[in-house]
């Protein structure tokens, strides 16, 4: 589990697109890019994953946010 103080504002600015400090679904799947045939099935899954691990609001906080960036590094890069 990622701490909030983990994550800096330049990271959450840059999924944050409304400036609220949370990270709605529209947001999160952009800054990735294309991550190849699954790509999307993989960034809805962690999306998913993370949101409802916590509060299942259908955004994303900064712990949330973390968490989510080290599940996608896992998924897609192995480690």
């Amino acid at each position: 589990v990622v701490s909030e103080d983990a994550v800096d504002s330049d990271a959450v600015k840059v999924f944050d697109r409304n400036g609220d400090g949370l990270v709605e679904r529209a947001d999160w799947s952009e800054p990735f890019g294309d991550l190849g045939k699954e790509g999307e099935a993989v960034k809805s899954y962690v999306f998913n994953r993370v949101d409802h691990l916590y509060d299942g609001d259908g955004k994303l906080n900064t712990t949330e946010l973390g968490n989510g960036l080290t599940l996608m590094r896992t998924l897609t890069l192995g480690y």
